[in-house]
C-alpha cells in the first residue's frame, strides 16, 4: 500500500514526467521472460517435452478401445 501511495504522488511531480520510447519497454520485457523462463525451457529440453502435439504418436488404452 505504501508503494502505491508513493508511485501515485511521484506521478503528480512534472519533473519525474520522463518520455519512454515504446520499442525498448518491448526488448525490456522480451529480454526479462527469456531470462524468467530460461530454466523452464532448459528443464523441457532435457527431457524432449514437446508442448505442441502435431504428428506425435497416440496411445489409445484398452479400456478404452473395446
Amino acid at each position: 500500500m505504501m508503494a502505491f501511495g508513493i508511485s501515485i504522488l511521484l506521478s503528480f511531480i512534472e519533473i519525474l514526467n520522463i518520455p519512454v520510447f515504446w520499442p525498448l519497454l518491448v526488448m525490456y520485457f522480451i529480454m526479462v521472460m527469456l531470462v524468467a523462463f530460461k530454466t523452464k525451457i532448459a528443464h523441457m529440453i532435457r527431457y524432449r517435452y514437446v508442448p505442441i502435439d502435431i504428428g506425435k504418436r497416440r496411445y489409445i488404452s484398452k479400456a478404452i478401445k473395446k
